[in-house]
């Protein structure tokens, strides 16, 4: 399947591509009603400890940073605020004051500076918000009806920055608990000329530029809820929950990165959880497509798909349910670890709906349709020492036409390509489909020596599942 570096400390991988941005907003609002996927109103504060106001201190040229290090509700009113803001205590609440309308306060920073260290690497980290630091735990924070837009403090971001978080964020919780709950985070990117320099192998689906971002060090725990927010135009990732000892409660929001220029540059991800565990349900990603014709295409085990969710190395009893994936290249994705896929809708994603790669997955009561490569893709690389179950029940594919297969498994075990691509030995790792009692297993297939994520032929071991041959099953008309 896809591969990229997708972790410095994980296991190197992966992503997914394509869609027109006017059917796919009408086909969102569609399956958005029918999901019950609209934001919920987030309450306004009462009282507030401090309120501010634009004018005349935060609607100048020049950026004044506030930082908040004392409990308490710190309310916006109405307008543009040219500031980034840190939060160092427990306890504290950022949101609209009263009377101001959801999305009203704008934080829209002309530069931002380093506010924080990544986890582990160390390296400088650029946050519009953040909350916590990489030094000690942070809890009770709430952030809601605020408007994050990166787009004035993007041409501050002069050179790349370095994986995992992208490192330019809209909202950061470092090792930090609580809420992000109604706001919009928006246009989160490099300029062009400079993510144009960023890309490489390497850094294909890990270019800065992140919209919401839960990430804790080594030693700390933190618990997040994500819930109804639009995060949209990002480079790199809208919501990223990563590391273990982070928990994520995701859930309806609306994560889109349909026209923007950086699909010639990268593969965006929608949500991403790495190494972290939490749940994912109800909401819509759309619009995560790579047209970088190097990097990525259709061959799920040798290329880069934008995707919009994926999972990496997940804790225990990570779940993706009842999302809407429209017009991506690929709609979920699970590496390297065990989670539960069900009862989402997947529409018009142009390489596969699912994909489940080195792990071991269950796939049940999905709806798959529109034109795709690949309904359902099992796939097991022979680099890693570990073999691919994917137990997929129940998916509905009749309303979908698939132009390679409803089902693929393919594998890998070939030392001339691990050894370029990562630069170890090959194993004998074969990937089993269990469909609704149907099992079949897949292994060896040879590639040769191919360049890291260039264009390869699929393997010798690729096998495909016709689903006329299995009871209440059929293929697309």
């Amino acid at each position: 399947m896809n591969r990229t570096a997708i972790s410095p400390n994980m296991t190197g991988r992966r992503s997914s591509l394509t869609a027109k941005a006017g059917v796919m907003m009408i086909s969102a609002i569609l399956l958005l009603s029918s999901l019950v996927l609209f934001q919920p109103s987030i309450a306004t504060a009462s009282t507030c400890s401090t309120t501010y106001s634009a004018s005349p201190t935060y609607d100048t040229a020049t950026m004044v940073p506030i930082t908040i290090t004392s409990t308490g509700t710190y309310c916006f009113g109405a307008g543009t605020y040219n500031t980034q803001i840190t939060i160092t205590a427990s306890g504290v609440t950022l949101t609209t004051a009263p009377g101001v309308r959801p999305g009203h306060a704008i934080i829209e920073p002309t530069t931002v500076a380093s506010n924080s260290n990544n986890v582990p690497s160390g390296t400088p980290g650029y946050s519009i918000i953040l909350a916590g630091s990489d030094s000690a735990s942070t809890t009770g924070v709430t952030i809601s009806n605020l408007v994050v837009d990166g787009s004035k403090a993007s041409s501050s971001i002069t050179s790349c920055q370095s994986f995992p978080s992208g490192d330019y964020n809209g909202i950061l919780f470092l090792n930090a608990g609580g809420m992000i709950a109604g706001d919009t985070v928006q246009n989160m990117y490099l300029p062009v000329t400079v993510a144009a320099s960023c890309q490489s192998p390497s850094t294909v689906r890990l270019q800065p530029g992140d919209g919401i971002v839960a990430m804790t060090g080594s030693g700390f725990s933190s618990s997040v809820t994500i819930s109804s927010n639009q995060v949209l135009n990002y480079e790199n990732i809208g919501v990223l929950c990563i590391y273990a000892g982070t928990t994520c409660s995701i859930t309806h929001n609306a994560v889109s990165d349909a026209g923007t220029p950086y699909s010639a540059f990268n593969a965006p991800t929608g949500i991403f959880i790495n190494g972290a565990a939490g749940t994912v349900s109800r909401n819509i990603a759309s619009g995560n497509n790579c047209t970088v014709a190097s990097f990525c295409g259709v061959n799920v085990l040798t290329q880069v798909q934008a995707t919009g969710i994926i999972t990496v190395a997940s804790g225990a009893g990570t779940t993706i349910e009842q999302n809407a994936l429209i017009g991506n290249d690929g709609g979920i994705a699970t590496f390297y670890d065990t989670t539960t896929s069900s009862n989402n809708q997947l529409q018009g994603n142009k390489v596969f709906g699912l994909d489940v790669y080195d792990g071991a997955s269950t796939v049940s009561n999905n709806q798959i349709s529109g034109s795709s490569d690949i309904g359902i893709a099992v796939d097991s690389d022979g680099c890693f020492d570990g073999p691919t179950t994917a137990n997929l029940m129940g998916n509905n594919f009749n309303q979908g036409t698939y132009s390679i297969a409803p089902v693929q498994v393919s594998t890998i075990s070939d030392p001339a390509y691990c050894t370029a691509n990562y630069g170890g030995p090959s194993y004998q790792e074969p990937a089993t489909v269990n469909l609704n009692g149907f099992v079949e297993t897949v292994s060896g297939g040879t590639l040769g020596s191919c360049a890291p994520l260039g264009p390869c032929p699929y393997p010798s071991s690729l096998s495909v599942v016709n689903l006329n041959d299995f009871p209440g099953f059929h293929s697309p008309p």
